[in-house]
């Protein structure tokens, strides 16, 4: 009887706070599959690519916008002057993984395109920072 009071209490607890559920970035990870190209993954997956170090993390906003909040380790290049001969020097290799982002998506969206156009073969636009639920900071 004390065994189903525990049982029960700690699935009311996991469902009362979905906190307690969370997997870890490696566990999410486990069976997800890199797609090819562009692609647009929730914010959940990359979070934990982030976490776990995959690819390289762009932040495509101004310099100004960069400044008052971005994603940690996170690579300012604005959309207006991006090139795939820029992002070189970051990602060398076109298998690289690029996660990219900006405020709302749009700017990280056509970026993202014109990388894989370029040779870029895995371009995740993750969104906006103004939907981005893991923090900021600013330098």
């Amino acid at each position: 009887m004390h065994f189903l009071k525990v049982l029960l209490i700690g699935l009311g607890l996991t469902f009362m706070f979905p906190s307690f559920a969370e997997l870890s970035p490696k566990e999410l990870l486990k069976d997800y599959e890199m797609p090819v190209g562009y692609s647009e993954p929730k914010q959940l997956i990359a979070h934990a690519l982030i976490e776990e170090g995959v690819g390289v993390l762009i932040d495509c906003r101004t310099k100004e916008e960069y400044e008052n909040g971005h994603i940690e380790g996170a690579i300012n290049l604005d959309s207006e002057v991006i090139t795939a001969d820029m992002l070189k020097q970051y990602a060398p290799d076109e298998s690289t993984p690029i996660l990219i982002y900006c405020r709302s998506g749009r700017r990280a969206g056509i970026v993202g395109k014109d990388l894989v156009k370029s040779g870029y073969k895995h371009v995740l636009n993750f969104g906006g920072i103004n939907t981005w639920p893991y923090g900021l900071i600013q330098d």
